[in-house]
């Protein structure tokens, strides 16, 4: 009898970890609609113009590749994101944790998947490409320190070509890189002979690589990108400032739930008591500081500093033993975890992306290390409570990426490319206005263009197979002047006089469309408004 138990709790352990691995990920990609970030990508990927080619082209092709074998709907472009992420987290547990049982990777896979989920927005962009390559240059570079080698540089330095290639801002991870090498050739006194060599196997084999690519995709006279103000160095600075501020906030709770739990264990007070009094106090700081921001902001960035926290603990537990190679790998996972984050607008939301794909191996090390009891706090009460935040947040509270929670999305828009897609019945409402009015106006001129305008355009673009009107910020505003004049020269430039779709806002947050200056040059260029619709105009020439 206890045989058969204990093989049927291993059979239901091994079905929780598959489960939670290769299903939980794809049970809510079908919910929410942006009208932003993925169409965006997407009409990139298309071939309908994409302003930031020159800083993604790799990950473009990829895309494109993936949209003319499987199709460019949106279902089949989360799937691919999806499983682009499951395969990021997947491969260094199984390079870096070869020698460990089976169940061991299993849990720890299970973990950071569970992680990832929440923050997912399924999107098929830059960031989620250019983590794969980082996936494997953290494979690649901390097999390395493990084993060491040339052929592994050359593999890394190729690696960070693709990544480069993938997100131009990425290309910082040649930073981590160097740091550790020369932290290598000064901790092992190498020679100066045997650090050049170190150094440039991985230097020449990025910067070959990198400039024949760029050679081979990018054609003279490709414009750069716009980013835009969004993207200000400023702006950059200024919120990575911001997030770092909560970063570090986040950590000292960590530490004081470590001293509280190191406290009331010299207190001889059982451990049934402790955990319920830390679980009281993390309870309370989830619901206060983690759960309410947008986006699920503050939950990123706590799985961020739970990970980053963890580090720092083996960092210095690798200090306080002299360890060398140990410091290197501890050294460059925390630099490497930067790297997603850095260039983006997003302050250190994408932070979280570079830690989840080291979660398993820093979960399996943290686990072995020896160190008092004061230093280390309960760390599976933690996992345990973020492990019923993600699953809670997902499926309890089920926020969605720029749309309403999963329990309100219950209509789907009648479109090829939004099958299996759910949102709300007011943009499922919005979304076929627009497109029947398309399709009225096609009947009755079958050479007719359409030009969709604002930020939340991006989808009718998509949709329609329609092209970015001309090179222009992430944003198209409708009260700025330098927007003014490009909606200006565009018109004058344009034979076609097109059917100009100015879309305004999701339609469950009404706007006043009155005084905008946009409508205003649209007018002196002959137009007039034709049809107001659910937070939409279109404006068509003036017939004389």
């Amino acid at each position: 009898m206890n045989t058969l138990y204990l093989k049927f709790n291993s059979y239901f352990e091994y079905s929780v970890y598959i489960f939670f691995i290769a299903i939980y990920p794809f049970l809510f990609i079908q919910y929410g609609l942006d009208y932003t970030d993925g169409p965006f990508t997407y009409i990139g990927y298309a071939g309908h113009g994409f302003e930031f080619f020159n800083v993604t082209f790799l990950s473009v092709s990829i895309g494109s590749w993936w949209a003319s074998i499987f199709g460019d709907s949106i279902i089949s472009f989360r799937i691919s994101a999806t499983l682009l992420e499951i395969i990021s987290i997947t491969i260094p547990v199984f390079f870096l944790s070869r020698n460990d049982y089976i169940k061991i990777k299993l849990r720890y896979l299970a973990l950071a998947v569970i992680f990832s989920t929440t923050l997912n927005g399924y999107i098929l962009n830059y960031d989620v490409i250019s983590l794969f390559f980082l996936s494997l240059i953290a494979t690649g570079f901390l097999l390395y320190l493990r084993d060491g080698g040339y052929l592994l540089l050359v593999l890394v330095g190729a690696l960070t070509a693709l990544v480069a290639s993938a997100r131009l801002p990425s290309i910082v991870v040649v930073f981590p890189v160097l740091s550790i090498l020369c932290f290598q050739v000064y901790s092992k006194k190498l020679s100066a002979r045997e650090g050049i060599i170190l150094t440039g196997s991985y230097l020449v084999t990025f910067s070959v690589l990198f400039f024949l690519l760029r050679t081979l995709f990018i054609t003279t006279g490709t414009s750069s990108p716009q980013l835009g103000a969004t993207h200000s160095l400023f702006n950059v600075l200024k919120s990575e400032a911001r997030d770092g501020a909560i970063v570090f906030e986040m950590m000292a709770v960590l530490s004081l739930l470590a001293l509280i739990y190191n406290k009331l264990s010299a207190l001889s007070i059982s451990a049934v008591y402790i955990r319920a009094i830390l679980s009281v106090i993390i309870s309370l700081y989830l619901l206060v500081r983690i759960i309410p921001p947008a986006y699920n902001w503050n939950i990123s960035l706590f799985y961020s500093a739970i990970v980053l926290w963890i580090l720092l603990v083996l960092l210095y537990d690798s200090y306080r033993k002299n360890n060398q190679d140990d410091i290197a790998v501890y050294l460059f996972c925390i630099m490497l975890g930067f790297v997603p984050a850095l260039g983006s607008d997003t302050g250190l939301l994408k932070l979280s992306s570079g830690y989840i794909i080291l979660m398993p191996v820093l979960l399996y090390q943290f686990r072995n290390i020896h160190l008092p009891k004061e230093n280390v706090i309960n760390i599976r009460l933690l996992a345990l409570f973020v492990i019923g935040l993600s699953i809670f947040n997902k499926a309890g509270l089920g926020r969605t990426y720029e749309d309403q929670p999963i329990r309100q999305l219950t209509a789907e828009v009648d479109h090829k490319k939004l099958r299996w897609i759910k949102t709300s019945k007011e943009r499922k409402d919005q979304i076929e206005s627009v497109l029947s009015k398309v399709n009225e106006l096609r009947a009755s001129d079958p050479h007719s263009n359409f030009m969709f305008y604002g930020s939340k355009a991006y989808l009718f673009t998509y949709l329609t197979d329609s092209e970015i009107p001309y090179s222009t910020p992430f944003y198209m505003t409708y009260q700025n002047k330098e927007d003014e004049q490009r909606m200006s020269d565009y018109l004058s430039e344009n034979s076609a006089r097109p059917y100009v779709f100015l879309i305004f806002d999701y339609p469950d947050k009404p706007v006043d469309m009155n005084g905008y200056l946009i409508a205003e040059c649209l007018k002196r260029h002959g137009y007039k408004l034709a049809y107001n619709g659910l937070n939409y105009q279109i404006y068509a020439i003036e017939k004389t």
